[in-house]
């Protein structure tokens, strides 16, 4: 599996701004901005994450300015352009609908679709179309088996660490979030994260399922906007207990460079004293044979 080495920040900054791209265009039913979202995507998969304007946009610029030091960790190209390719097939068949006439409606509830995905994997930084190509695609399809499958050898708490009992990580080949860095979790089953990531596609469904059948004329109507206020609470919920998670990490991570700097030190300062004390027991020892020569002297000059 060809890897590329992917900054998880600028990639969830690039989802999110597509999807409020594509959400943007929907609520103004504007084609020129679902254009221009479906344009960038394309670009993106000619090089995944080089042509990617607004993944490099956040790179070069963005990440400087607010001292983001995490580390790459390491993503499938294939599944990266795979991603861009789905969201463009999304983005341009729902033009074509529109520009033809036909299916208006299922055509703008589709932007609407794929807007809420994006700003999905956005906030909580998994890709359901990378987990679409990886269990179905690269799978069935493709004939992939787990055995040809290269995985990261780094250690637990390192970036690319890949828990080797999650069928999530082992499909990837990487770690999905930055918290399963310290994930040790023996069934993707037991993972809260994609535990909120069930719940909230099924809420996603429900609440577009509801919009797609209620009347017109009701479009704005006060059950739609409950409906849509609890999809994105639940989304902003998740990513703030998200975010309070990896805090407690990277303080956790803190403590443990700290930990390891006081135990340098100390270790440098026993290192000292050892070489002090060797120094001075030879010392020692050098005057106390010295003593026992000059003594040795004395006793014979005396018996001259």
């Amino acid at each position: 599996m060809k890897t590329i080495p992917v900054y998880e920040s600028s990639m969830r900054f690039a989802r999110t701004v597509y999807g409020l791209l594509a959400l943007i265009g929907f609520l103004t039913h504007n084609v020129w901005v679902i254009l221009f979202c479906a344009t960038l995507m394309t670009i993106g998969v000619i090089y995944p994450m080089k042509s990617n304007a607004v993944y490099e946009f956040h790179r070069v610029a963005l990440r400087p300015l607010f001292k983001d030091k995490a580390k790459p960790i390491l993503r499938g190209k294939d599944e990266m352009r795979f991603a861009c390719v789905l969201g463009t097939v999304f983005l341009l068949g729902a033009l074509c609908l529109i520009y033809l006439g036909m299916f208006i409606e299922i055509a703008w509830i589709s932007v609407l679709f794929l807007s809420s995905l994006m700003l999905l994997s956005g906030f909580s930084g998994v890709c359901a179309a990378t987990l679409f190509y990886v269990f179905f695609i690269k799978k069935f399809l493709l004939g992939w088996k787990k055995e040809e499958e290269i995985l990261s050898k780094a250690k637990f708490g390192e970036p690319n660490y890949v828990n080797q009992d999650c069928i999530i990580a082992q499909s990837i080949g990487a770690c999905p979030w930055e918290r399963c860095q310290y994930c040790r979790i023996k069934s993707f089953k037991e993972c809260p994260m994609f535990r909120f990531i069930v719940f909230t596609l099924i809420l996603m469904i429900l609440c577009l399922g509801i919009i797609f059948l209620i009347e017109k004329e009701l479009f704005l109507s006060i059950y739609k906007i409950i409906l849509f206020s609890l999809f994105f609470f639940t989304i902003a919920y998740g990513y703030l207990f998200n975010k309070t998670t990896i805090e407690v990490i990277e303080t956790e991570r803190e403590i443990q460079k700290k930990i390891e700097q006081a135990k340098n030190k100390l270790q440098a300062r026993v290192d000292e004293l050892e070489r002090f004390h060797k120094l001075t027991i030879g010392r020692e020892i050098k005057m106390v044979e010295l003593k026992k020569k000059i003594k040795e002297l004395e006793q014979k000059l005396e018996k001259e």
